[in-house]
């Protein structure tokens, strides 16, 4: 027989294979472009809004010192692939707070036309994947509601294109191979080992039919590794904002990257919802990079551009 967890992704894939024959049978969205406000940048807000990754902590929603501002563009997507921005928007530079506020925004405007839940997918520089976004908490300072962006939602970021056109292009190449070639399940673990020499160069390049990446190790190799694994072009990248040290390998077994790559984003979502509730026994503080190639990003406002709309609409 085959075990009942087998056959439910096996139905997932063959769900995803039909989404991707009928376009308007893919989940809604809400697409957010971010960038720090040069004005703002170097506030502390990124160590406040949860630079350790930490879900449950009190001081991202509580705004224990002055946060970095945002500014920010949003678009929705009723599931169709037409991305369509958002009414009102434009504004001053924001807190983390309020811009899962107004992501919220953008949702409530989504729900009379869809049946499902979006997914939030946050654009940022491709230097800028640090930001904890799906910690960022949008609940007033004494709501005893909280409103955490990554637990509320299945809450991934994407990567805006890269400064060098020839680089893109070769990025966005291997996007489009490596994600279509998901439904194989192939997983390139990353430790601390690879940041030696060219190690984590040929791991990456030694599957072209691997379209997923775990980057397992510690701080100081962390951060290098999962930009390498942007540059060339994986879709899916999941790593630990926490882990001080290299983690064994069993330690993203509860988010199983190598099933279903359409439902990963869920089961992300609904680890950190267990973190919540008992942080000790769930100890992933997880962040995904998962670029589908069949959801196109919108053209790219640069911070200028973001500045102008802000100063025709004021």
């Amino acid at each position: 027989g085959v075990r009942a967890g087998g056959l439910d992704e096996r139905r997932a894939d063959a769900d995803a294979w039909a989404a991707a024959l009928d376009r308007s049978a893919r989940p809604p969205r809400v697409l957010v472009q971010l960038d720090v406000d040069s004005a703002s940048a170097g506030g502390g807000g990124v160590g406040v809004a949860g630079g350790g990754g930490e879900i449950e902590g009190v001081a991202a929603r509580n705004g224990a010192a002055c946060p970095d501002l945002y500014t920010c563009a949003i678009w929705v997507d009723t599931g169709t692939g037409e991305l369509v921005r958002s009414a009102g928007e434009h504004s001053a530079p924001l807190t983390p707070s309020q811009v899962v506020s107004r992501i919220e925004r953008a949702i409530h405007e989504l729900h009379p036309l869809v049946g499902g839940e979006p997914m939030v997918e946050v654009l940022l520089q491709p230097d800028a994947l640090h930001l904890p976004v799906e910690t960022w908490d949008g609940a007033d300072p004494f709501d005893p509601v909280p409103n955490v962006l990554g637990v509320e939602r299945a809450t991934v970021v994407r990567s805006a294109p890269l400064a060098s056109p020839d680089g893109e292009r070769r990025r966005r190449a291997q996007l489009r191979h490596r994600w279509a070639g998901r439904a194989g399940g192939k997983v390139v673990y990353l430790d601390d080992r690879h940041a030696e020499g060219r190690a984590a160069y040929g791991a990456l390049k030694a599957d072209s039919e691997a379209s997923r990446v775990v980057v397992r190790a510690g701080t100081k190799a962390r951060a290098n590794l999962v930009q390498l694994a942007l540059h060339l072009g994986y879709p899916v990248v999941l790593w630990d904002r926490r882990a001080t040290e290299a983690v064994p390998p069993p330690h993203f077994d509860p988010l199983a990257p190598g099933d279903s790559a359409e439902r990963l984003p869920g089961r992300v979502r609904d680890y950190r919802a267990r973190v919540c509730d008992d942080p000790e026994a769930h100890p992933v503080r997880p962040a995904l990079l998962f670029e589908d190639e069949d959801r196109p990003l919108p053209p790219v406002l640069s911070l200028t551009e973001l500045s102008e709309s802000r100063e025709v609409s004021s």
